[in-house]
């Protein structure tokens, strides 16, 4: 699973939205990205095992 997360600005990140596909996550994170101009990132999450992709 491929989550997208929101910037806060204080080194904090918000969940906003998870995906199957890697692809679909980045898209994702660039139209919100240049919709809003705050900064997104992509994380993969399983079961045991999360890092930023």
């Amino acid at each position: 699973m491929f989550c997208v997360e929101r910037s806060d600005g204080q080194e904090t990140w918000i969940k906003e939205q998870c995906f199957k596909t890697e692809f679909k996550a980045f898209i994702n994170a660039r139209i919100q990205s240049l919709s809003t101009y705050g900064l997104y990132r992509v994380t993969y999450q399983s079961t045991g095992d999360s890092g930023e992709v």
